[in-house]
Formats: C-alpha cells, structure tokens, sequence
C-alpha cells in the first residue's frame, strides 16, 4: 500500500482517492484519521482501517470539514473504533 513518510517521523497512508480524500495517520502510538469520506466508501475504508490499524486503537478522528463527502460515516466509524472526534466549532453538530 502506498505510504508516505515526513520529516517530523509521521507514517501517512491515503486510503481512499477520487471523489473524497481520506488518510491515516501514525505519530508514535497515535493513529489519527483525516476525513471520513462518503457512505459508499464505508466498506473499503473499514477494510483498510482494520488491516492497517491490527488491532490498535484508533485514537482521534479529524475531519477538515462537515461536507458529506468528508464527514458522512463519521457517527459509524466512532462508534465502531471508540474513537474521538476533532471538528471546527463551526462545523459541529450535536
């Protein structure tokens, strides 16, 4: 799988592409996804999630925006990886 490495030691996987733009991120034992994607990805994101992550938590949820093509499957993936949830003020809905 494609990965990226930075400079500040952080390990970068884009999991899914085109319409929406979602990545994994490991910083130490921190694992943190960006974006969430639209309801028709949820199948292959989870998939990909579950082989990167083996068995690790997924520890913050951050979405750049509360577009449903970068937010729509954030209530499932909290719930399913009992995970935080990073949002703009501006964006969060209760």
């Amino acid at each position: 799988m494609e990965r990226w490495l930075t400079s500040g030691g952080c390990t970068v996987y884009p999991i899914t592409k085109g319409r929406s733009n979602t990545y994994l991120v490991f910083d130490g034992d921190d694992s943190i996804l960006v974006d969430t994607s639209h309801r028709g990805a949820l199948k292959g994101l989870t998939d990909k999630l579950d082989d990167l992550l083996d068995g690790r938590k997924l520890s913050w949820l951050v979405l750049t925006h509360s577009h449903y093509d970068h937010a729509e499957n954030t209530a499932v993936l909290k719930e399913r990886y009992n995970t935080r949830v990073i949002v703009h003020k501006s964006d969060y809905m209760t």
